[in-house]
């Protein structure tokens, strides 16, 4: 299995990880089906919706599954993954998933690539669908994020787009983004790491 092996066995039911004094503990969720038209793929904070800008990588189109992994830690459960994934090909490297003027490099490297959370949870869908969720007003918006479930994992449907939202971790913080890719360079998965497991450290 490819380095890092966690970001496969993590959706494995009943997958343990023992990491200094915690026992951790992931299970697999279903979170909906994401709807990406274009494959150009958005993701971040819903407070800066209206400034994110897509992944420079282009992602298959279509509908597909989102999931999540879930880790226990002493009782208390939170999201330590969530994936899209695109097909059921073996996956044979990761890269970051880059944005902007960003370069590819290791995801080993020192240096790491993320986006930002500031509330606690994170929206990911495709680029055309959250412009024109932007272009709504902020009555939408409102509805969505500015309620006491707004934190809380959902799929967002307006017209004939979705976006997915997911709690984040433990809360606040700069986040991963990946890809995996098949034998033929294609993506297969996209996935978003929490920082549980600090596997960068056992390679």
């Amino acid at each position: 299995m490819v380095q890092p092996e966690i970001f496969e066995t993590a959706f494995i039911d009943d997958t343990v990880v023992l990491q200094e004094e915690y026992t951790l503990k992931f299970n697999k969720e279903y979170i909906g089906e994401i709807n990406l038209p274009t494959g150009k793929l958005v993701i971040g904070d819903p407070i800066s919706l209206g400034g994110l800008g897509p992944f420079n990588e282009t992602f298959p189109t279509g509908k597909f599954i989102v999931e999540k992994s879930v880790v226990d830690v002493n009782g208390m459960q939170f999201n330590a993954f969530v994936r899209i994934v695109f097909s059921a090909e073996a996956v044979v490297k990761w890269e970051y998933a880059t944005m902007g003027r960003q370069k590819k490099i290791s995801i080993f490297d020192e240096q790491i690539f993320g986006y930002p959370v500031d509330d606690g949870s994170a929206i990911i869908g495709d680029f055309e669908g959250v412009l024109k969720f932007n272009g709504q007003g902020d009555d939408l918006w409102d509805k969505n994020f500015g309620t006491e479930s707004s934190g809380k994992d959902k799929v967002i449907i307006f017209e004939n787009y979705n976006m997915l939202q997911f709690s984040t971790g433990v809360g606040e913080g700069n986040y991963g983004a990946f890809v995996g890719f098949d034998l033929n360079d294609k993506p297969v998965q996209f996935l978003t790491d929490f920082a549980f497991v600090t596997w960068w450290e056992n390679i």
